[in-house]
């Protein structure tokens, strides 16, 4: 018998998200046109296990 503490059958994450993108455009001119954005985050994965 094992002396660790004891898992659970489903030890996956409890929260999974992949590709994560944040952009933010930047404004231009007097009717506020979109020319670029700023990647604020770009391609990120993350996942949280319980524990």
């Amino acid at each position: 018998m094992p002396d660790g503490p004891s898992e659970s059958p489903d030890t996956g994450p409890i929260i999974f998200t992949e590709n994560i993108q944040k952009l933010f455009p930047i404004k231009k001119g007097v009717f506020g046109k979109t020319v670029a954005y700023v990647h604020a985050v770009d391609g990120v994965t993350l996942s949280i296990r319980k524990g």
